[in-house]
């Protein structure tokens, strides 16, 4: 998914493009909404955008992709921890990378 993120905003950008020349939508109240895993492809998607006037992100991560990656596999050793105690042993033990596509630069 790490080298997807990229080609998925350029696309989401074109197509935004395309939304905002139609005779039917109102330019100066046109955005981008994205759910899930789309947190990671709409902020450099709007940034790439002209004239994207709002974001809206349902449940976007706002993490590196690896450290999102890291978090759920320590999720599924540990069920019944808390996020907060998941977050702790991640921390503890190393995992937490940094490596992969970062959204927040772009939020």
């Amino acid at each position: 998914m790490n080298e997807a993120i990229p080609r998925d905003y350029a696309t989401d950008a074109a197509a935004f493009s395309v939304l905002v020349a139609h005779s039917l939508v109102d330019p100066e109240k046109a955005g981008i909404m994205g759910e899930s895993q789309a947190g990671w492809a709409v902020p450099p998607a709007a940034v790439s955008a002209n004239g994207v006037r709002f974001v809206i992100l349902l449940s976007g991560p706002t993490m590196p992709l690896g450290d999102v990656g890291a978090f759920e596999q320590l999720a599924n050793e540990s069920p019944g921890l808390s996020s907060d105690e998941v977050l702790a042993r991640r921390e503890q033990q190393g995992r937490l990378t940094g490596e992969g596509f970062d959204p927040t630069p772009h939020l």
